[in-house]
């Protein structure tokens, strides 16, 4: 596929299924890197968020949304139900 992308046949976003987000691909784009590249460094990269309450939630799904596959979420406290309007991870 990647040969097909080189030639212009298939643009980089359309080989995988999960960058299908033009946002994404435009953004790389704009910045002068190449799209697929990015992805797939991105989907390689592993991430520990420390703290999955309000913050450690919204950035996990950022995280997610651009691309990382592999995360490690340590939090020392449980969800409360209190909370869940903050921490949009977890369902009630």
């Amino acid at each position: 596929m990647r040969f097909l992308a080189e030639r212009g046949v298939v643009r980089p976003y359309e080989i995988d299924g999960g960058f299908s987000k033009s946002r994404v691909y435009a953004y790389f784009d704009h910045i002068g890197r190449d799209p697929y590249d990015c992805y797939l460094k991105l989907a390689a990269c592993e991430v520990a968020i420390f703290g999955v309450g309000a913050l450690g939630s919204i950035i996990l799904m950022h995280l997610a949304g651009a691309g990382v596959r592999k995360f490690h979420l340590l939090d020392y406290d449980l969800v409360e139900s209190e909370n869940l309007e903050r921490q949009v991870i977890f369902g009630s």
